[in-house]
């Protein structure tokens, strides 16, 4: 009740002033959020991105190892993931064999 009284009293020029500062806050707040959003999706698609490449590259150079049973090789293909920030395990599986090399990066 207050704040309608003192708004009441100020001028047409302070309330214009106000209605556009009150606009022009409202703006710069939604602008902020809409990047901070974007931005984490963008870093979530991008993180999506690098593990789907990862995985397709690795698949492509353990399969020797597994075709032959090849337990050094894999481990060896698998310890090149411990340069990678965002993995912390990997394993080797197959569905008629015990596990191969599981390895914590």
């Amino acid at each position: 009740m207050i704040m309608l009284t003192r708004f009441s009293k100020l001028s047409v020029s302070n309330k214009l002033t106000l209605i556009i500062v009150c606009a022009a806050l409202l703006a710069v707040t939604l602008s902020g959020v809409m990047n901070i959003i974007s931005q984490a999706l963008t870093v979530n698609n991008a993180l999506q991105h690098e593990i789907e490449t990862t995985t397709e590259i690795l698949a492509s150079n353990v399969a020797a190892s597994l075709y032959f049973e090849s337990k050094s090789e894999a481990e060896l293909t698998l310890s090149t993931l411990r340069f990678k920030e965002h993995i912390e395990g990997a394993a080797l599986t197959r569905n008629w064999a015990i596990c191969l090399p599981s390895i914590v990066i």
